[in-house]
């Protein structure tokens, strides 16, 4: 299986003396989640995911762990320094989501399509043939899915099927 990114959140941010800051994800693939945190001070860190990871680092550190399609994830990060003597941190936070690469390029397919029959119905017309082609492999990939991604393929074959039965229609 080869993964490539699908997501990736980059962010630099200053936090202040007792300052907490969280981000949240919900992935709509099976993923492979990679979180790289690095901070120019002490950092306390919270990771929810499948379990629950938290720390205090300083300097850079690195985070992997699978995740389910549908399950949030949450990342949160605060400056433990407080009181007078407390100084600004710098924080960068990256989260990569990696899925399977047939499963990401099938699932932006079946968005393209979506977008396009919508604005241009005449489009399915143009495209029947790949339509029918793209259904027929997301269910090679079904299991990877989460339920906001299966939801976008049923529309797609509900809308194909209501297309379908209009050029079939006599006039």
């Amino acid at each position: 299986m080869i993964e490539i990114v699908y997501k990736k959140d980059l962010q630099t941010i200053t936090l202040k003396p007792g300052e907490r800051r969280e981000f949240r994800y919900k992935p709509e693939l099976q993923s492979m989640v990679k979180i790289r945190l690095g901070s120019s001070g002490p950092l306390e860190i919270e990771i929810a995911g499948p379990h629950v990871e938290r720390e205090r680092i300083q300097g850079i550190k690195e985070y992997s762990f699978s995740s389910n399609p549908d399950s949030e994830l949450m990342v949160g990060i605060q400056n433990p320094a407080i009181g007078f003597f407390g100084k600004p941190i710098s924080v960068t936070v990256e989260v990569e989501l990696l899925s399977d690469k047939k499963a990401v390029e099938l699932l932006e397919r079946v968005k393209g399509y979506l977008e396009a029959i919508r604005e241009m119905p005449d489009f399915y017309e143009f495209q029947k043939e790949k339509i029918k082609e793209t259904v027929q492999e997301i269910m090679e990939v079904w299991k990877l899915l989460g339920n906001s991604a299966r939801q976008l393929c049923k529309e797609l074959v509900e809308t194909a099927k209501k297309l379908e039965s209009k050029q079939t229609e006599p006039t």
